[in-house]
């Protein structure tokens, strides 16, 4: 950082450990270096055939904001709340539903208008009016939620308190993702790259906890 800056001697005496040691159990670091291209056991397959397609957000999800403003009006309950943070997968607290509020479904992606975080929700919740909720058009799969999240993690540098993220503004977000040799979004391609994540075994265990409702 600034006020330590780094400098020849500084760098000189840096010990650099194996990425070994910062590895799950039970993976190994030859594991997580390997290529992350799905392979497919069809021989027709070639990575170089596939693709990225831009997207307007509009043409995958209906964009939606939360119902309520003041969580301090709220009273404690049991819906996970969702406000404009940044921390916590965005979840502020727990409370009771207000009346003209509405449940999102589990695995639903929230965005926050402040810092344009993106989080995918494991649970049903309640959302304030500083969250922008992503509603896919069409079904699609929990792997290609999980790679949209990433995808529009990689834009949020664009929104700040002073331009926050709202309907209007996200609405031109443009997501470039794999495509099929129709132009469709390529859910298998996408599927492979996401499921050799070193984390999603764990991530799947936890999905199969989770109630509907």
């Amino acid at each position: 950082m600034y006020g330590r800056q780094i400098t020849p001697n500084r760098l000189g005496r840096l010990l650099v450990l194996s990425p070994e040691k910062f590895t799950p159990k039970g993976l190994t670091y030859k594991e997580l270096s390997h290529s992350q291209t799905p392979r497919r056991t069809d021989s027709s397959y070639r990575v170089h055939e596939t693709q990225t397609k831009p997207f307007q957000i509009t043409e995958l999800f209906n964009l939606e904001r939360g119902h309520f403003h003041a969580i301090d009006r709220l009273k404690e309950g049991t819906y996970p709340t969702v406000s404009r943070t940044a921390e916590d997968n965005g979840i502020t607290g727990f409370h009771e539903k207000p009346k003209r509020a509405a449940v999102f479904q589990k695995f639903t992606l929230t965005i926050s208008t402040v810092t344009g975080d993106a989080f995918l929700q494991f649970y049903p919740f309640i959302a304030t009016d500083n969250v922008v909720m992503c509603l896919p058009k069409k079904q699609l799969r929990l792997t290609t939620l999980a790679y949209v999240q990433t995808a529009i993690r990689k834009v949020k540098w664009r929104y700040s308190y002073g331009r926050q993220a709202y309907k209007r503004v996200l609405s031109k977000t443009v997501l470039f993702l794999h495509v099929n040799s129709e132009g469709n979004i390529d859910e298998d391609y996408i599927e492979g790259l996401v499921t050799r994540q070193p984390y999603w075994k764990a991530f799947l265990e936890k999905a199969k906890t989770i109630p509907e409702t």
